[in-house]
């Protein structure tokens, strides 16, 4: 089990509080706590549980770190990000529709409908997928 302590971060390190201030921080990323963060994956379960993404590695042995550097990047497919997120293609495909469904749920009647008269590159649904679910491995 975890230690519930909190440990603060040094006094010279300040955490990026929004994209802006880390879009060109250094990588790997250092702040795993981040809900971008494809090292720990957090599940909203009572208690909330957390798992390794990818056991037996180090922070600093992922090709990425970042969810958010990924979808800037522009259009993936299913297997590439399941390989980005150590899951299945299929896990993807059912995150994303899943996420899909949220969004047709919370969204506005109208932007559903611009969604639908407008050409979508399949990034930015990745995109709205990421925001609407808090990461590739929620649920």
């Amino acid at each position: 089990m975890l230690d519930k302590e909190h440990v603060p971060y040094p006094d010279d390190v300040r955490r990026p509080k929004t994209r802006g201030e880390c879009i060109n921080g250094p990588r790997p990323c250092a702040f795993v706590s981040c809900r971008h963060h494809l090292y720990l994956d957090v599940a909203p379960t009572n208690p909330p549980t957390i798992r390794f993404a990818f056991p037996g590695k180090d922070v600093d042995e992922l090709s990425e770190t970042c969810a958010l550097d990924v979808a800037d990047r522009g259009e993936h497919s299913l297997n590439e990000i399941g390989k980005i997120a150590n899951v299945t293609r299929e896990r993807i495909r059912q995150i994303e529709g899943h996420s899909l469904r949220k969004l047709r749920t919370v969204a506005p009647r109208s932007l559903l409908q611009h969604c639908e008269e407008t050409p979508v590159e399949r990034s930015q649904w990745k995109g709205l997928r990421n925001m609407l679910s808090g990461g590739w491995r929620s649920e």
